[in-house]
């Protein structure tokens, strides 16, 4: 009965334990009321067949222009062909790295007020670099590789990067398409954007907007080269707090021929969870689900990378910890260790009586 005891002891101390570590917690819906908040989105993808010089990140709200006080921390990491790491992470700026042309220009002095000449004249103040044939009335001069590609695409010619395209490979694309090519590539780390309807995706190639529509310099590769298949490390909206699941952690998905566009649409919810000792942590759970969209030229409809669309919920969850203290936690297990001994005490003395009932019945009988 001893053995039974210290059994029965332990299992009931760890069951407390485990709901003084784990404790139940309760939930309620509210209306969510703020309209200035940020949400922070993590994210950790892997594109074993996509280098790091053709991968763009970048974030638009839900009107297609690119996202205002977007605060970010994002890293690029090269891998080689076995998914290995190749040097150091590169820190990666959210949107286009290709200067625009305003900034090729030179700028004015500060202190000469004289100067006020337009961009249109500045321009045909500078070099006038060659469109190679797609010169047009709007576009006479190609100065860098995106006034290139533009004038390429009213033209309706498709545009391939080759080293006789001076601005491309003055810009030094060219290099680096060829440097990595075969090579993989790990995009983490976070962006903090308005809490507001919007997406961020992964781009081959350079963001830029036209027609009101991202579309994505595909750098003149055919559509098949641009195998988009990719790893989900990681995808959270906001803190890490207990008892969330994130849906598109360790996701990954495999394209074996051809391009693609892949779509996840996240439906985010607001969720405020307080601790045992009153401290407030606002994150967010969502829900997902996901298309593919198969593109096969470059005149269909979409473009090849991944996109994540959110949308918020108004309706905003509250997580409370309603376990019990250290106190509580320690008086249960007093409470524990009495009891079991009370009872097992009570236990022990009956079955005593018992047994020295029938050790006397036998002895009368016996003689």
């Amino acid at each position: 009965m001893s053995i039974v005891a210290c059994f029965v002891m332990l299992f009931l101390f760890f069951y407390e334990l485990t709901d003084y570590w784990y404790p139940p917690t309760r939930d309620t819906l509210l209306v969510e009321t703020k309209t200035d908040a940020k949400m922070k989105i993590n994210f950790d993808f892997t594109f074993p067949n996509l280098g790091c010089s053709v991968v763009n990140v970048d974030a638009m709200d839900i009107s297609g222009k690119k996202q205002k006080d977007v605060a970010h921390n994002v890293f690029k990491r090269r891998l080689d062909k076995f998914g290995k790491q190749i040097g150091y992470h590169e820190k990666h700026e959210i949107g286009s790295t290709i200067k625009s042309t305003d900034e090729l220009l030179e700028k004015p002095k500060p202190n000469d007020p004289s100067d006020n000449r337009t961009t249109h004249q500045k321009l045909k103040e500078v070099n006038c670099g060659s469109c190679y044939g797609a010169e047009s009335d709007d576009i006479k001069c190609c100065n860098t590789c995106e006034e290139v590609r533009e004038a390429y695409r009213k033209k309706g010619w498709s545009f391939a990067v080759k080293n006789n395209i001076r601005q491309c490979s003055r810009e030094g694309f060219v290099d680096a398409v060829e440097q990595q090519r075969g090579e993989g590539c790990k995009v983490y780390g976070y962006i903090q954007v308005p809490k507001v309807a919007g997406n961020f995706h992964f781009a081959p190639g350079t963001g830029f907007r036209h027609a009101h529509a991202t579309v994505a310099d595909l750098f003149g590769f055919t559509l098949k080269k641009w195998n988009v298949t990719h790893v989900v490390n990681e995808l959270s909206f906001g803190e890490p707090v207990p008892g969330r699941e994130n849906p598109l952690d360790g996701t990954s998905k495999v394209l074996l021929k051809g391009t693609g566009m892949y779509q996840y649409y996240a439906k985010v919810v607001p969720t405020d969870y307080i601790y045992r000792d009153g401290s407030t942590v606002e994150t967010n759970q969502y829900s997902i689900t996901d298309h593919f969209r198969r593109i096969t030229s470059a005149h269909a409809r979409g473009l090849p990378g991944v996109f994540v669309f959110y949308d918020l919920s108004p309706i905003k969850v509250k997580i409370v910890e309603e376990g019990s203290r250290l106190s509580g936690f320690i008086t249960s297990i007093c409470a524990i260790v009495g009891g079991i001994f009370t009872v097992m005490s009570l236990l022990d003395g009956v079955v005593n009586q018992l047994f020295s009932g029938r050790q006397r019945s036998a002895s009368v009988l016996g003689l």
